[in-house]
């Protein structure tokens, strides 16, 4: 029988998410909760050069820009 596990990192890196997951959930602060989840859609192994592609760097772009609504609907200021 093979094992399949599953495996949960938080960061605040969005870099390093994208690089490492399979898929990426933004949750809104306290009460913390899932609010998006992008499904990454780049093959393995990834490498370093991978992550300055245009198609990469939307991915994180993306998630920036739904952190960015978070905090601007919860009342915090945009870093």
């Amino acid at each position: 029988m093979a094992y399949r596990p599953t495996v949960l990192l938080v960061t605040h890196d969005l870099r390093e998410a994208v690089c490492l997951a399979t898929r990426v959930c933004i949750m809104r602060p306290r009460p913390g909760r899932i609010i998006e989840q992008t499904v990454v859609p780049f093959p393995r192994p990834r490498t370093l050069q991978m992550t300055y592609e245009p198609e990469f760097i939307e991915v994180i772009q993306r998630a920036r820009m739904q952190i960015d609504e978070v905090r601007t609907t919860e009342g915090q200021p945009s870093k």
